[in-house]
């Protein structure tokens, strides 16, 4: 019978993890951003309501396998891009398409989009209606050889999408947005709700199996440096942790 103890998995929860974006922000900030009486009036879309007790019921269930990834949000498919909504005005030099996504009850919200292609002089933002936190900017240097980029999580209900175009750049961005995620239950910045959520079962974040032995504990210490590798893998609307295997039965380092 293997001792697994006798394997050091170095496996960080959502609850203990780094909030960090595989998205490369490029500075700046949205229009009018420290003026908090600003309130352009723009398109905005209504999410469906969510059946919370039908993904309770749901998630009751897959929440006990480990291997299977963390739900915390619903993907509504949409269809939305720069010509068939938004609205469009013209501030401080720039072309700017602003559309807003209200969804009833989110915890949390984030996009999908099928289309980023942007040129030279045009950049994005996503910020809460709140005005009180954004993501951005994303500039032509974020375009993918896919031609697409998923956006990262920002708490609140309402989100509101900021697009600027330079007069020179006008007309040459695309943007489609084809999947707004509603977060039903906590990501980022509420790991006491994680935690008071997942107390009484076994989950696959922030709960170890018997013969883990977690990286943040005192046996762990010599490896704070390669902690640094695990990370949290957010796809639409479920979640990931990464782990690394740092040893075996053999204690004898092989690099597999």
């Amino acid at each position: 019978m293997i001792n697994c103890k006798n394997i050091l998995l170095l496996s960080l929860g959502a609850i203990f993890s780094v909030a960090t974006y595989a998205q490369i922000s490029h500075g700046g900030a949205p229009i009018q951003w420290g003026d908090a009486t600003y309130s352009p009036t723009m398109d905005t879309k209504l999410m469906p309501v969510l059946d919370l007790a039908v993904l309770a019921s749901e998630d009751a269930v897959t929440d006990q396998y480990k291997e299977a990834p963390w739900r915390f949000g619903v993907e509504h498919p949409v269809s939305y891009d720069l010509q068939n909504s938004g609205t469009w005005t013209f501030e401080e030099g720039m072309h700017v398409w602003r559309l807003q996504f209200d969804c009833p009850d989110a915890l949390n919200v984030s996009f999908m989009l099928s289309r980023f292609v942007l040129p030279k002089e045009a950049e994005l933002f996503v910020y809460n209606a709140q005005r009180t936190a954004f993501i951005g900017s994303f500039t032509h240097k974020n375009n993918k050889d896919w031609e697409g980029l998923s956006l990262g999580v920002l708490d609140g209900s309402s989100m509101i999408l900021e697009y600027h175009e330079s007069p020179a750049s006008h007309g040459m961005g695309e943007i489609e947005i084809d999947h707004v995620v509603h977060g039903y239950r906590s990501l980022l910045n509420h790991q006491d709700a994680v935690l008071a959520e997942m107390a009484d079962r076994m989950g696959p974040f922030g709960n170890s199996g018997a013969c883990n032995i977690n990286v943040n504990c005192t046996e762990g210490q010599p490896w704070q440096t390669e902690k640094r590798s695990v990370a949290l893998i957010v796809n639409g609307g479920s979640a990931y942790c990464t782990g690394a295997l740092i040893n075996n039965t053999a204690n004898d380092g092989t690099p597999y």
